[in-house]
């Protein structure tokens, strides 16, 4: 299956380059490229997801059923999180309370991530 919308990016980025650098110029400049596309897309996915709202208020739907989707508004919820930070400086502190929340800490290490920021981005925040 073939992508008009992913094709052209594919090309570009699939091309032969002169050295690393140029491949590097390249890939950043397409996942730019994809990335504003994808911006693009979103909007016009929030403004179909605005209209479905405005149906179900409008007809006091919660769920619907289309050729293509099962549109429904979930149950309400609770979410709770606790200040790790917070509660790990009180447990500096307090030993008794160190060994009550020892039992219940979590701690996950991950790795660093590659990020990739506009110049442009970059200039307007130092502004």
């Amino acid at each position: 299956m073939t992508n008009t919308c992913t094709d052209d990016l594919l090309t570009w980025l699939n091309s032969r380059h002169a050295d690393t650098e140029a491949a590097l110029a390249t890939a950043t400049a397409v996942y730019q490229d994809a990335a504003n596309r994808i911006e693009q897309l979103q909007a016009v996915q929030a403004q179909a997801k605005q209209l479905i709202t405005d149906i179900f208020v409008e007809t006091g739907a919660t769920d619907a059923r289309t050729p293509t989707a099962q549109v429904y508004v979930s149950r309400p919820g609770v979410t709770v999180s606790y200040d790790a930070k917070g509660l790990d400086a009180l447990a500096a502190v307090d030993l008794e309370l160190a060994e009550l929340l020892t039992p219940f800490r979590r701690q996950t290490e991950r790795a660093g991530m590659l990020t990739i920021r506009s110049l442009r981005e970059r200039k307007e925040k130092k502004v």
